[in-house]
């Protein structure tokens, strides 16, 4: 357990996963809770479509006076495939993302690269299928118009389904993890355009 009466170390509780040091979302929540007692953390289901559940988390920075010095938001998906309790997880992995891009655990995790395979981070598992990976979980990849990027219809309509969804342009970015619409391959933007409308469908 971590000492109550110390700064909380995150070097104490790293793991190793492929060589790299890892630290574990469970130990970025004593991490933040440690250094923003007063913070939030909150979460919301997305989408939950079959098997298949996405969830929002937002992570703020909140003094004991409530003036808040930061947050972010972070998405999850999971399905059954991966893990029995996905839902579950996919709050974990939002989580997860969200202090990352905060700073808590970034420098041990890899949620915003594309090689990890870890339970409890936002990235598909191993077994996953390419057309069903979200927000920058598979390896995409920047590539030009010309050499088979994403059509100028296809980022209208990546923004325009976002949009519907009531998500801001940041949103969209930090779901995709990765190349903006623009930088996508075609192969890409089209399953992020099925990913979307997919949401889109179980929000109706």
């Amino acid at each position: 357990m971590a000492d109550d009466t110390q700064p909380f170390d995150p070097s104490r509780y790293l793991t190793k996963i492929k060589g790299q040091d890892y630290l574990e979302v469970k130990w970025r929540i004593v991490w933040f809770r440690d250094r923003w007692p007063a913070g939030s953390i909150t979460t919301e289901m997305i989408s939950h479509v079959g098997n298949q559940a996405i969830f929002r988390a937002e992570v703020r920075k909140i003094d004991p006076d409530g003036a808040v010095h930061g947050s972010a938001t972070g998405f999850g998906s999971e399905d059954i495939n991966g893990f029995a309790n996905y839902i579950e997880k996919a709050e974990t992995k939002a989580i997860g993302r969200a202090l990352g891009a905060l700073g808590f655990g970034t420098q041990f995790s890899d949620e915003f690269g594309d090689e990890n395979n870890l339970a409890d981070t936002p990235v598909q598992r191993g077994n996953s299928r390419p057309p069903q990976q979200l927000h920058g979980q598979g390896q995409r990849q920047s590539q030009p118009q010309s050499a088979g990027g994403a059509s100028e219809k296809q980022i209208k309509a990546i923004y325009g389904i976002s949009k519907g969804l009531g998500w801001s342009k940041d949103d969209l970015l930090a779901w995709l993890n990765g190349p903006a619409p623009e930088d996508l391959t075609a192969a890409d933007a089209s399953a992020v355009i099925g990913e979307l409308n997919a949401m889109k469908a179980g929000n109706q």
